[in-house]
């Protein structure tokens, strides 16, 4: 179970591929449709789920943010 949790939090999410290749900001879009930065938790899990394993996004500044969900 620990090398199955490892491995799956130092994989490189399609955020951070693109993040690698060039485009070196957070895309907003992803996280929120809101005007401010406000973490939507219905973007982050998928539907009928109250709980997942997610790591922050690496390799750029994670600009400051709120959450409307417990993180």
């Amino acid at each position: 179970m620990q090398e199955e949790l490892l491995s799956r939090l130092k994989g490189i999410t399609q955020e951070e591929e693109h993040i690698l290749s060039g485009n070196a900001k957070v895309e907003k879009s992803l996280y929120t449709h809101l005007q401010e930065f406000v973490v939507e938790g219905k973007r982050m899990l998928e539907r009928g789920k109250l709980i997942d394993i997610r790591t922050h996004t690496r390799f750029v500044h994670f600009p400051k943010h709120r959450h409307n969900y417990i993180e």
